[in-house]
């Protein structure tokens, strides 16, 4: 737990037995909330009160008992201060502490081969971190071998807030890594526990430094949006510590706490449930100076950094067009142009402004995901709801329900209503056909499907496999071609890609019939004249779930086969545009440049999502149209 955990308990029996008045002085908000010791028992990330201690929720999983009563007698050359307790507190606290254990079964660990250990050790490269950062040399006394596999199978489920990365490690790694990381160790040898040491580790102040989640207070950034609730606290009408604060005082308490909650001194700037509109404010305002105690990597806006602890996310994103929307195509657009709205979007931070290395990165994961340097992201899958420390890096994290609401995607997916329209439609209206179509009414988000299991990988009409599972093609002997839209929004949504549906007889040889080739293209089809003359020239896309037919008509006699394909061309618009703009003569050599480098690499290459063949019978058996198998 945390050392605001133990010191809830200090302070409670200082507010109980010898509380101060008051109401004597009147004193500004910070002040206030310092004396009362509100910090010793809520959790605020972004104020630092002391210095916290390592959790011990599960501390009779992990700690040997001979090791914890060596380091309760001497810790000397730990960051815990001497004490003066006696051979039986120590022993107390030392059986208590013995007692906390996770209630789960744990399969028993190998002995493991140190020597395949040692390998594993030296290819994942740990020593990067463990020769620098986090001394192992204590570990063979000290931890647990069942602990210790489970730790390094899933650092962050043995360990909330562990700063280790997960690595796939099998069991039978884990294990010989265990073993390598042992050697030298005592047998471990159990030893009696028992509960009623809590009282002496209550009194002996360990609470106030170690967390230990039955003991502490909730986080104040979850509080404070729980007013009513909160203020009863303040009053002194419920069962925790009575402050009974006069109105002044709460006055002060509510101006500090909201100042913090705003980004102020000391303050995180959490942003809560009903925040969303403030949220997204684009461009995302400057982050401001990152916390004084944080390291580099814990305060940089860099995609790379982010990738260090969340790999697999880092990796989904480089292969998105996130990690590609400030293009060389968008960025010869930009100058051409000189608007920069398209900027609140593709590069929304206000840091990527000032930063070209940052500004290419395009979308980067704190543009979703940092605020005032408070990172924010959806609710905990998992039923841990063990609290985490200050130690967690980067203060942890804010969880907030609209990560999983399809409006957060809005936020960029969707043009303001008044903005520019053509056809009274806007250029971007995703997020609206959303709403209006059969998968917002039975509850899917954006996020199930283009983040299915929470992947960064948005994958949309640049993704054959997604847009397969979008659209149902039929093909019948008749020449029929029916196709249903099952996305949550028009297909395609934007102005950019175009569909391409084919038609054609082959003979029986499997040759091409001349001039058998037919072609409908699905499309919204807009010129750009500048402003007040841009105009819509024809929308042919398909609603959300709409259905319909194309008929090929008459079918020649020496056809065998029906033949359907569908072509994906996901840069269209802009592949058209690039051209006209390198045939103006007078463009500048780096514009040229940028136009050609986004034609020969686009975003996305033209792809065949599908191809049907409906076999015919002989010209003169044929009857009514059987269809061929779906999709």
């Amino acid at each position: 737990m945390t050392r605001a955990l133990f010191a809830s308990l200090a302070v409670v029996l200082v507010w109980f037995f010898d509380f101060p008045d008051a109401c004597a002085v009147a004193e500004d908000g910070p002040a206030l909330v310092q004396r009362l010791g509100c910090l010793r028992c809520h959790r605020w990330d972004g104020v630092k009160i002391l210095e916290e201690g390592p959790s011990l929720e599960f501390a009779g999983d992990k700690l040997r008992p001979a090791w914890v009563d060596a380091f309760l007698e001497d810790p000397s050359g730990s960051r815990m201060p001497g004490n003066a307790l006696s051979t039986e507190g120590r022993s107390q606290i030392s059986r208590f502490l013995r007692t906390l254990r996770e209630d789960k079964p744990r399969p028993r660990s190998g002995t493991g081969d140190p020597a395949r250990g040692e390998k594993l050790y030296e290819e994942n490269r740990c020593g990067t971190c463990h020769l620098s950062e986090v001394d192992l040399s204590a570990t063979p006394a000290k931890i647990r071998r069942d602990w210790l596999v489970d730790f390094l199978l899933n650092p962050e489920e043995a360990q909330p807030g562990a700063r280790m990365p997960q690595y796939p490690l099998g069991r039978g790694e884990a294990e010989d890594l265990a073993a390598y990381l042992l050697v030298g160790g005592d047998p471990e040898v159990e030893s009696d526990s028992s509960p009623a040491g809590l009282t002496a580790f209550l009194e002996a102040g360990c609470i106030a430094c170690h967390r230990l989640g039955r003991y502490q207070g909730k986080e104040l950034t979850k509080i404070i949006h729980e007013r009513d609730r909160f203020r009863v606290h303040l009053t002194g009408k419920s069962d925790v510590p009575r402050l009974a604060l006069s109105a002044a005082e709460q006055a002060a308490v509510w101006a500090t706490l909201d100042e913090w909650m705003a980004g102020g001194p000391g303050g995180g700037g959490a942003f809560g449930p009903t925040d969303f509109g403030k949220y997204w404010s684009l461009p995302v305002p400057s982050q401001g100076d990152p916390p004084g105690q944080w390291t580099g990597l814990e305060g940089s806006l860099s995609p790379s950094a982010c990738g260090v602890c969340h790999p697999m996310q880092h990796g989904d994103w480089k292969t998105s067009l996130h990690a590609r929307a400030y293009s060389p195509g968008f960025r010869a657009e930009l100058e051409s142009t000189g608007d920069p709205t398209c900027l609140e979007c593709h590069v929304p931070l206000s840091e990527q402004r000032a930063d070209e290395n940052l500004r290419r990165r395009g979308i980067t994961c704190a543009g979703c995901h940092v605020r005032r340097h408070r990172r924010h992201g959806p609710p905990l899958r998992r039923s841990d709801t063990r609290p985490f420390g200050a130690l967690r890096p980067h203060g942890g994290a804010e969880q907030v329900d609209y990560f999983e609401d399809s409006k957060f995607c809005g936020g960029c997916h969707q043009f303001e209503e008044g903005g520019v329209e053509l056809n009274g439609k806007p250029i971007m209206n995703t997020y609206a056909e959303y709403l209006e179509s059969p998968a917002a009414k039975e509850g899917e988000t954006c996020q199930s499907c283009h983040m299915p299991d929470r992947r960064h990988l948005w994958r949309g009409i640049h993704d054959p496999d997604m847009v397969r599972d979008a659209l149902r093609v039929e093909a019948s002997k008749d020449g029929t071609i029916s196709i249903t839209n099952l996305a949550g929004h028009q297909v395609p949504t934007y102005v950019v890609p175009r569909i391409v549906l084919m038609a054609w007889l082959e003979n029986a040889a499997g040759k091409e019939i001349p001039a058998s080739r037919k072609a409908w293209k699905i499309e919204r089809v807009i010129e750009l004249m500048g402003m007040a003359s841009d105009r819509e020239i024809s929308d042919t896309r398909l609603r959300p779930g709409e259905s319909r037919k194309y008929s090929y008509g008459e079918i020649a006699e020496e056809a065998a086969t029906f033949v359907v394909a569908m072509d994906v061309e996901p840069d269209a618009f802009y592949s058209n545009l690039y051209r006209q703009r390198l045939e103006a003569p007078d463009l500048e050599p780096d514009m040229r440049d940028l136009y050609q480098e986004a034609l020969i690499h686009p975003m996305t290459p033209p792809y065949r999502l599908l191809t049907r063949r409906v076999s015919l019978p002989p010209k003169g058996k044929r009857g009514p149209a059987d269809q061929a198998a779906p999709r």
